[in-house]
């Protein structure tokens, strides 16, 4: 995973001590909850969205659990500027039609809290910080 990626979601579960290898290991339990649960390797669907970073992570995961792509390219990343892919049988498709991702039956799997979320991002002395980060560092400091 990318280091702004794996930054993003240490933020979203509050895993800040956590090293990438804890991350990883979080995301392929969750996944392998969803399959146990009745969801198997033939009927997930994931909505990615503008997010080429987050469809690398998943496609990495995917294929750590066994999946391929189903045309050409076994376990090869690709296709990450679409933002849907299916996953079925073991295969894995990708659409960027809406209304197909809307009317597809397979279980939609939640990964919103990957997505990186927008953040102001403020330069101080040639170094730059998220505006709340700084806000929140800031309100510790006592004024003089």
């Amino acid at each position: 995973m990318s280091s702004s990626l794996t930054s993003q979601i240490r933020r979203r579960v509050g895993w800040l001590n956590k090293s990438d290898d804890d991350l990883a290991l979080c995301w392929i339990c969750f996944v392998r909850v969803h399959l146990n649960c009745g969801y198997t390797m033939s009927n997930l669907k994931f909505n990615i969205g503008d997010n080429p970073e987050v469809s690398e992570a998943i496609q990495k995961h995917l294929f750590k659990l066994g999946a391929k792509w189903r045309f050409f390219g076994g376990a090869t990343i690709q296709n990450t500027e679409k933002p849907y892919l299916y996953l079925s049988n073991g295969r894995i498709t990708c659409g960027s039609e809406d209304y197909c991702f809307f009317a597809h039956k397979n279980k939609k799997i939640n990964i919103e809290w990957m997505k990186p979320t927008k953040h102001e991002i403020v330069e101080i002395g040639g170094k730059r910080y998220y505006a709340d980060d700084l806000a929140d560092a800031l309100s510790k400091i006592k004024e003089i």
